[in-house]
């Protein structure tokens, strides 16, 4: 696995209805801040948007509260807001940003590869 140093966010990221809907949130500062800490983790593991731990692991929730100095119950309730706004999905137990490609260039993350 390569390790990804970067990531896009357009200059229109707060302008996006998700990210506002989550910014309104009690702790809304928190509900975007883990997004964007899961698309960082999911850049450095370069597997197509899931968010491992290692080679081919799948990071857990207490992996992630750890990692990201929350409570796993705070976590949780982040994760499935994330989950109902879409921006997130679980697939056989691994985390995956949805629509990853928007956040990457893929045709240089296939070379980099």
């Amino acid at each position: 696995m390569v390790e990804v140093h970067w990531f896009k966010i357009q200059a229109d990221i707060f302008d996006n209805e998700k990210i506002k809907k989550l910014l309104n949130s009690r702790d809304g500062d928190t509900y975007c801040r883990v997004w964007f800490q899961l698309l960082a983790l999911a850049a450095k593991c370069n597997a197509h948007g899931a968010v491992l731990l290692g080679e081919n692991i799948p990071i857990t929730i207490d992996d992630l509260a750890r990692i990201m100095n929350k409570t796993v119950n705070k976590l949780t309730t982040i994760m499935q807001q994330l989950v109902n706004l879409q921006m997130i999905f679980v697939e056989d137990g691994t985390i995956y940003i949805k629509n990853w490609d928007v956040y990457q260039n893929l045709d240089k993350l296939e070379k980099i590869k």
